[in-house]
């Protein structure tokens, strides 16, 4: 065991020694006390530090639950990856005879943090024909979007399932 003695600027008195560590304790102990206490001021985070959130991604399911088209609500859609396409995995029955399988989206591609362009599959009831229409993906929270067609003014707001 080593000892300290105080130096004489120092304010005990040089008739008194000091040792490391204090008493009772071994000097592995105190390190690895020490050690621990400062790792864990480095790992903290002040209240100044930005919480950054991980970065959205389309990929999932998706849930129809507002639209322009208040018959095709409940649709649900699966995107395989960031600019994919999303296929109906599930429907209501509907007159426009959107079913399991249809590739609804196409063509997505992101243009910015939180909006995407892309092609959406419409089917008019009456006449029976489908196109794909222009619109924009706009991400609202991470956890829904709101999609817009310029073309025809209508809207869609989605949840994400998973």
């Amino acid at each position: 065991m080593s000892s300290w003695t105080p130096s004489r600027h120092s304010r005990a008195s040089s008739a008194k020694t000091a040792t490391w560590p204090p008493h009772g304790a071994d000097r592995n102990s105190v390190t690895a006390t020490l050690f621990a206490l400062l790792s864990a001021g480095v790992a903290c985070s002040s209240a100044d530090d930005p919480i950054v959130p991980p970065p959205f991604s389309l990929t999932g399911q998706w849930t129809r639950i507002n639209s322009s088209f208040g018959e095709l609500d409940g649709m649900v859609v699966q995107v395989n990856g960031p600019e994919s396409q999303a296929v109906i995995t599930a429907t209501p029955a509907n007159i426009y005879i959107f079913q399991s399988g249809d590739l609804k989206w196409r063509n997505i591609v992101k243009v910015s943090d939180d909006e995407y362009e892309y092609e959406a599959l419409v089917r008019q009831a009456i006449a029976g024909t489908q196109s794909h229409i222009p619109g924009l993906i706009t991400v609202n929270d991470g956890v829904s979007i709101s999609l817009s067609f310029p073309t025809t003014g209508t809207f869609q707001d989605w949840i994400v399932v998973e």
